[in-house]
């Protein structure tokens, strides 16, 4: 399958995302957008894609697109 114009594999990685992708991204910061070939090991029972593969992106889109701090608790 063919990668459309514009898209390069996505510059970061982790163990979960090498099981997922390839993911691809184009643009940056806020004008970044994330793709996925969606195959069948993506797919539920009813063939359409998983919610958690859908969950799994939107955590990257969100880590990636505004680079979150991590959530600092005050020590008790």
């Amino acid at each position: 399958m063919s990668v459309p114009e514009g898209f390069a594999p996505l510059f970061r990685t982790s163990p979960v995302l090498d099981l997922i992708g390839p993911i691809y991204c184009r643009g940056a910061g806020r004008d970044l957008a994330l793709g996925l070939r969606v195959e069948h090991k993506h797919c539920n029972a009813r063939g359409t894609i998983h919610g958690g593969i859908l969950a799994a992106l939107a955590d990257v889109a969100l880590a990636t697109r505004w680079h979150l701090p991590p959530i600092r608790r005050p020590l008790s």
